[in-house]
């Protein structure tokens, strides 16, 4: 009995122990697995917070990187669009400049036209008007490059009848005018240009014409010019300023005698024999009604070309009625063309000139003395 008792109680003491030890009470799995469960979901919200963080400061850079683009464009956008209105105010203010230009030519012009310019007629009437002798004029030239430089010594003051001015020079001027009053029927041809225009090829070969020639443009350059500054003069301060400003005087007149050379130029008679003779025959297929001499000019030749293009008669014109073919209309386009193309020329040889002209004109203008 006592043996059983105490196989008992130590049985019931190692059940008793053994519960000590190895039971684990509720609340305690619970927490530890709380515990797992949050360190889990923090981590993962943590890579979830990285992910997101890193998208967004990828979509930013993205966002940054567009706004930048889209403000260059913007920026240049906007500079070509100033440029257009520079672009747009410069092409204004030419225009305007060009206009001003042109109405300070026409004012300019119609002034001279209205005699505004015109030497004073009462210079005629000074004491002795008819003494001396008057002289110098013309001679036979053969174009109007020799006109010019006739006309280059009498504005420079190298002519003898300018080197003794005064009351000989008025004489010279009215005597020439009396001189060739009527002639060609002009009532006074030393001031009639349509002796230079009225016709396309003038013969300056021929003395009286040639001189006429000479008198038109010096009257309309400069009819009564200073003399040449002698050497004595040269020494003096007066002297030395009348050589500055005859300098300034001449270069200016000298332009426009330049233009006026190559219009004579132009109606100078050049072309003879048998291309004179070409020509006339192209006259005879046109309407051409104009005299052709036995020399002509290359205006002339321009003038009869451009009649036998648009104004054909005869044979010409049963050509162009008949039908020609494509060969023929090569040919005469070709032709047309040529043509055209010598008249532009001309065009921007004579603008050249005339802008040089035009230049002086408006420094001539805004001269204060």
């Amino acid at each position: 009995m006592g043996t059983f008792l105490k196989k008992f109680t130590t049985t019931a003491l190692v059940g008793i122990v053994g519960s000590a030890v190895f039971y684990t009470p509720a609340h305690a799995v619970s927490s530890a697995y709380v515990r797992a469960q949050h360190n889990q979901t923090r981590s993962h919200v943590s890579k979830e917070n990285d992910k997101v963080r890193e998208q967004v400061k990828t979509s930013i850079e993205l966002q940054t990187e567009l706004l930048i683009e889209a403000l260059k464009g913007q920026a240049r956008e906007n500079s070509n669009y100033q440029q257009m209105q520079v672009e747009g105010a410069q092409r204004i203010e030419d225009a305007a400049q060009i206009n001003h230009t042109n109405r300070l030519k026409d004012e300019f012009r119609a002034k001279a036209e209205s005699g505004a310019f015109d030497p004073n007629p009462f210079a005629c009437m000074l004491a002795d008007i008819f003494g001396g002798q008057g002289g110098g004029g013309g001679g036979a030239t053969g174009n109007g490059s020799d006109v010019a430089a006739r006309v280059g010594d009498w504005y420079k003051g190298t002519n003898p009848v300018v080197q003794e001015g005064g009351v000989a020079l008025a004489k010279h001027i009215s005597d020439k005018k009396d001189e060739f009053a009527g002639y060609k029927d002009k009532l006074d041809a030393t001031t009639d240009w349509s002796l230079l225009l009225e016709n396309p090829s003038i013969d300056l070969t021929d003395p009286k014409m040639a001189e006429v020639a000479e008198i038109i443009v010096r009257n309309g350059l400069d009819s009564t010019p200073a003399r040449q500054i002698n050497d004595a003069e040269k020494l003096t301060p007066s002297g030395l300023d009348r050589i500055a400003k005859r300098s300034e005087t001449d270069t200016r007149i000298g332009a426009a005698n330049e233009s006026i050379k190559m219009a004579l130029n132009m109606v100078s008679q050049v072309m003879e024999g048998e291309a004179r003779d070409e020509m006339a025959k192209l006259a005879e297929q046109s309407a051409y009604n104009r005299p052709i001499p036995s020399k002509i000019s290359e205006l002339q030749q321009l003038d009869i070309m451009t009649v036998w293009h648009y104004a054909p008669t005869g044979d010409r014109h049963d050509t162009f009625s008949a039908g020609m073919s494509e060969t023929a209309w090569l040919q005469e386009i070709h032709h047309v063309m040529s043509v055209n193309t010598r008249i532009q020329y001309l065009q921007l040889e004579l603008m050249t000139r005339d802008a040089v002209v035009g230049a002086y004109t408006l420094s001539t203008m805004n001269d204060s003395d």
